[in-house]
């Protein structure tokens, strides 16, 4: 069947079959119903996304360090964190306190005596230094995971913002982690939570411990 109609301006009549445009429609519909069911069937970007895949397993790696550590092998967490702090003689010496360690964070308290001070009667800056690199040497063990016996800082650069006295509170996280090297960051405050250091250190990943190595 012929269709017919006339060109506006030329005044000519044309004659086309009439099932072109019908054909024509049809594919069209058809086309617009695929893409229907292809975006009904379509899973959304977000959970298709390798950052969310990555995420979800670490965050499930995450708790079950945090099982781990909390427990202390199935006994009770302070006295888990003070057979750590044992292991740490130095710390133990200054009379630093650990309160919180694993799943890439660590807090260490600190309360400053007379001989911690220097000439200015504010805590000695080689104090604030070691608190700042054990708690960052602490978060990034990550000890109750055994992945690692111990860390050995490469570099360390630090930022003193005022002087120190009264409880220090040093709280460090890590901040990336590689095969080889754990880069981790830190801050010392007192204790009206005013900011008196801060820093930043890389540490190695050792694969023996240094006192089984000799070093």
């Amino acid at each position: 069947m012929l269709e017919a109609f006339r060109v506006r301006g030329v005044g000519r009549t044309f004659l086309v079959p009439d099932a072109v445009p019908r054909r024509t429609s049809r594919r069209a519909a058809g086309a617009r119903a695929r893409r229907a069911r292809l975006r009904s069937r379509r899973v959304p970007r977000a959970t298709e996304s390798a950052d969310c895949v990555v995420f979800r397993r670490r965050a499930a790696r995450r708790a079950v360090v945090t099982t781990n550590v909390m427990t202390g092998g199935g006994g009770n967490y302070e006295a888990w964190l003070g057979e750590l702090l044992e292991s740490i003689p130095f710390l133990q010496y200054l009379g630093a306190q650990l309160v919180r360690c694993g799943c890439g964070e660590a807090v260490l308290h600190l309360d400053v005596q007379a001989h911690h001070r220097n000439s200015w009667g504010v805590a000695h800056g080689g104090l604030v230094m070691t608190l700042l690199d054990s708690a960052m040497g602490l978060a990034a063990q990550n000890p109750g995971s055994g992945t690692s016996p111990g860390m050995a800082t490469v570099q360390m650069s630090s930022q003193f913002i005022h002087g120190a006295a009264g409880r220090l509170v040093a709280r460090a996280r890590v901040v990336h982690r590689s095969l080889a090297l754990v880069f981790c960051e830190a801050s010392v405050v007192d204790s009206r939570e005013s900011l008196c250091a801060q820093g930043m250190a890389a540490f190695k990943r050792l694969s023996v411990s240094p006192s089984k190595s000799g070093a």
